[in-house]
């Protein structure tokens, strides 16, 4: 191969994994725009888990629904927390407490991770909400 069809194909890889990241990114933020809602009942979400700490679930219901809100509406993504492209980590501050949520990727039985994680029939996610102190 010469140096122009070594760049060619260099820019396909990228095009592929540009897109296979875009797809991750896509239905990360689907499940955090549904969850708590009707949504969750949908098919492409009923294999979906949302996991809350004891720090988070022990929260009156009014500071709940804030902290939910700001993972459903979480956009300040950067290349610090988010190295991969994927929106699947995000920390915010309230009430002067910092929280962090989390999107894993396992397989249908839960044992490893997903196979692909750009299939949503091979792919449980799992979205964690949690106090960053419970870490």
């Amino acid at each position: 191969m010469n140096m122009k069809e070594n760049l060619l194909e260099e820019q396909q890889m990228n095009s592929d994994d540009v897109q296979y990241t875009r797809k991750i990114a896509d239905l990360n933020d689907q499940l955090r725009k549904d969850m708590f809602t009707g949504n969750m009942l949908k098919k492409h979400n009923l294999r979906n888990k949302i996991v809350l700490t004891p720090g988070v679930d022990g929260l009156n219901l009014k500071d709940k629904e804030k902290v939910f809100a700001s993972v459903k509406y979480y956009g300040n993504f950067t290349k610090d927390n988010n190295p991969w492209g994927e929106k699947d980590f995000g920390a915010f501050n309230f009430k002067k407490e910092r929280y962090n949520w989390k999107i894993d990727y396992f397989d249908n039985t839960m044992s490893f991770h997903s196979p692909d994680k750009t299939d949503p029939e091979q792919t449980v996610r799992v979205l964690t909400i949690m106090k960053a102190s419970e870490y």
